[in-house]
């Protein structure tokens, strides 16, 4: 099996407290106690207990993996005070969602794991994308938050649009049914979580509309501007 044909994995791990949740935000970094097929391009999902329960409160992918051993020597020590296995660090956008999402709410409602016992459950790439998908749909348009927003558009009309806007447009032409932003994006050869935030933007603008929830389709105006 070749690394392209290689199934990807992604995972939940727990943050049980606030200073843990501002510690990985901030460092970019977390500290897991287990050990599991970690590298780079791994994608992990930040769980944290809220007021409906356990919910994903963003996520990351995993940009470099260091085992104790490699790591400057005060802060190896640190993480053998704590029990830890190794580093996980993320590459530079690290999301957080403003509104938590339960995981009774997600696709994994059905599973009878909660709290420690998610921590550390593999997911698929499909679950992954899912998961995220619907999260993102989970939040108010106006609330989402993202280190990278789409920036405003002035007096609220989208100016001239993107290459990656543009791409995803051509891309939804070429699509005969209501498609998810995974679809769209191998179509557009874009990575489906910028088609994503993409999107938001597209549809309060008219170019696209969602008939069903979390699959989009092109309007008549976004067929004008693909042209």
């Amino acid at each position: 099996m070749t690394m392209s044909q290689e199934e990807k994995y992604g995972y939940i791990l727990r943050i049980s407290t606030d200073p843990w949740v501002k510690q990985v935000y901030d460092l970019k970094k977390y500290y897991p106690g287990i050990m599991r097929r970690w590298k780079r391009g791994t994608i992990i999902l930040l769980a944290r207990k809220a007021e409906e329960g356990d919910s994903i409160i963003g996520y990351g992918v995993v940009d470099k993996v260091e085992m104790l051993w490699e790591l400057p020597p005060e802060e190896e020590a640190y993480c053998k005070e704590q029990g830890w296995k190794c580093a996980l660090s993320f590459k530079k956008k690290l999301f957080r969602f403003k509104k938590p999402y339960p995981i009774k709410k997600s696709i994994l409602g059905g599973d009878k794991r909660r709290g420690m016992f998610l921590h550390g459950v593999r997911l698929t790439e499909d679950q992954v994308d899912a998961i995220l998908e619907a999260a993102e749909d989970y939040q108010d348009e106006d609330e989402a938050f993202l280190p990278s927003p789409l920036p405003p558009f002035p007096g609220g009309v989208m100016g001239e649009l993107g290459e990656e806007q543009k791409g995803i447009l051509k891309a939804l032409t070429q699509l005969t049914e209501p498609a998810g932003c995974k679809v769209i994006g191998e179509t557009a050869e874009i990575p489906w979580r910028t088609v994503m935030a993409k999107l938001r933007g597209l549809k309060k603008e008219g170019y696209v509309e969602s008939p069903v929830k979390g699959k989009y389709v092109i309007t008549e105006k976004g067929r004008a501007a693909a042209e």
